[in-house]
């Protein structure tokens, strides 16, 4: 059995390829995240997954830039529950539900 690095999100930030899962609790406040520069080209993929039940606060992942975009939107916003697989390719973001 593999271990996945993960890392649990409570606040603002922004997230890279260095964890696998990021698992994001938004009871609190609202929480956005901004995925790293990819210019350069990097490839590999995240699971970002939402904890908590809190329907108030918003869960934001948004591009490092206007032009660096997920799947051609800027942003994506997540319900309580939800989850993506983010893919980093050839400069540009994919999500995977």
């Amino acid at each position: 059995m593999s271990v996945v690095t993960t890392t649990i999100i409570t606040s603002s930030q922004s997230i890279d390829l260095s964890f696998e899962a990021y698992l994001v609790d938004a009871s609190s406040d609202n929480v956005t995240l901004t995925l790293m520069d990819n210019t350069s080209g990097n490839n590999g993929a995240m699971y970002v997954k939402r904890i908590d039940g809190n329907g108030t606060n918003a869960v934001i992942v948004q591009g490092f830039n206007d032009s660096q975009t997920i799947d051609g939107r800027s942003k994506a916003i997540f319900s309580p529950g939800q989850d993506f697989r983010i893919v980093a390719y050839n400069g540009l973001w994919y999500s995977i539900s």
